[in-house]
């Protein structure tokens, strides 16, 4: 609650990457409810390299809100890309 971040990356104890968590989707779940019964199990995902273009176009095709980065060689996370960060308006589908 003590954060402004909206979505968080979920990873094995080895940092593949498992989903993605959202805040929004907390209000869904009892108190004791589980992070792999929350989360995403199939986020929408780009490559580290991918140009930035293109990133910002599946955020204004799909209306994405996050797109977890992966470094595809090790399957982990190396960052989340927001609507906030590519400038995209919530409104452009």
């Amino acid at each position: 609650a003590a954060s402004s971040h909206n979505g968080y990356p979920v990873v094995s104890a080895t940092g593949k990457l498992c989903g993605l968590l959202l805040r929004d989707e907390l209000v869904h779940f009892d108190d004791d409810a589980r992070v792999a019964d929350m989360m995403d199990r199939a986020p929408c995902l780009c490559h580290r390299h991918w140009p930035l273009e293109r990133a910002h176009r599946l955020f204004v095709s799909v209306g994405l809100r996050h797109l977890v980065v992966i470094d595809v060689a090790e399957s982990r996370p190396v960052g989340i890309l927001t609507r906030h960060d590519l400038h995209v308006d919530d409104h452009a589908h």
